[in-house]
């Protein structure tokens, strides 16, 4: 089952046109020398100039700015193949991306504005979703701390890496990626070891797309230092309400919706903090110290039905499944 779409061209202009084309329809399209390897979940759209020096190659469809009979016969050789001429049928185009794309499970992505400050929350999606009976990939791209393994309990010699798909020659299909993760119960797990190098954006966002494939929710953790930005994702910094805490998000520039961890003994109320960080998105629940305790015992959260932690992941979670 294919979801992703990936250009092979040279010509600066067939991949403006191609790149407007498809994002008219909310559709991305990776350009193959951002990461050279095509995965058995994309459709491969090439230039036929382009692929004169791999011929190896065997594209899903075949689209030029200029329809020579040199062109025809060139694309003959890789039939079935289609041909379309851009941007006299860019209709069909943006028709044929359209009817390949498949649904795709929803992705959210927790970013901590400072070290740990997601990690109560993360504790709690973790034990809600492990009471729902759900397909859910869990995605440790925090590289300072494995909240995600220590709350799936999941042993790190039974792990299964980002340095390891790294070092493959290629992505596997999404139904093999999936069925290979470590779980607990129905929650599967990609960790982030220490050794991990360097993750290109294009390669992360490929393994999340196969992923997506097969799960019904993909959460990400990226920490508090992960640059890394997954674009079709629901996106949330998580902060305490304390001092420190809006200070951080002050000094950045936010795009995520703010999920702000209130401390009573602060003395900031979440009218305080909307004033004081206006125009932001902000979503707050309150902090107990009970159930820290609790997660620190290795308690599961979801467990607690009078949980201000467990209304909000609920809230989350559920009610912005769609």
């Amino acid at each position: 089952m294919k979801s992703g779409f990936v250009l092979l061209s040279r010509d600066t202009e067939l991949i403006a046109l191609s790149l407007q084309a498809a994002a008219q329809v909310s559709i991305e399209i990776r350009l193959l020398e951002d990461y050279p390897i095509i995965s058995e979940s994309e459709y491969l759209i090439a230039d036929p100039k382009a692929l004169i020096d791999q011929p190896q190659l065997r594209p899903d469809i075949l689209v030029s700015r200029e329809l020579t009979e040199s062109t025809w016969q060139f694309a003959a050789n890789y039939s079935p193949a289609q041909l379309i001429e851009l941007p006299d049928a860019i209709n069909w185009f943006q028709s044929w991306l359209t009817n390949q794309q498949i649904t795709k499970s929803k992705v959210m992505t927790f970013k901590s504005a400072t070290a740990g400050a997601g990690s109560i929350c993360l504790a709690v999606a973790v034990g809600f979703l492990a009471s729902c009976n759900q397909d859910v990939v869990l995605v440790d791209l925090d590289n300072s701390r494995s909240s995600l393994t220590m709350l799936t309990t999941i042993s790190t010699k039974d792990s299964v890496s980002w340095q390891q798909l790294m070092n493959l020659t290629g992505l596997p299909a999404g139904s093999a990626l999936f069925s290979g993760l470590p779980k607990l119960n129905k929650l599967r797990l990609l960790t982030f070891d220490k050794s991990t190098t360097l993750l290109n954006q294009s390669f992360v966002e490929n393994v999340i797309t196969l992923l997506q494939e097969q799960a019904q929710l993909v959460i990400v953790d990226l920490g508090p230092n992960n640059s890394v930005s997954l674009r079709q994702s629901e996106q949330f910094l998580v902060a305490p309400g304390n001092l420190l805490g809006l200070a951080k998000i002050k000094q950045s520039v936010v795009s995520e919706s703010l999920l702000l961890r209130l401390m009573p003994k602060t003395g900031l109320t979440k009218s305080d903090v909307s004033d004081y960080l206006a125009p932001m998105k902000l979503r707050s629940y309150q902090s107990e110290t009970r159930l820290q305790l609790d997660i620190a015992d290795g308690v599961i959260p979801g467990e607690r039905k009078k949980s201000e932690l467990r209304r909000i992941a609920r809230e989350l979670l559920v009610s912005n499944d769609s």
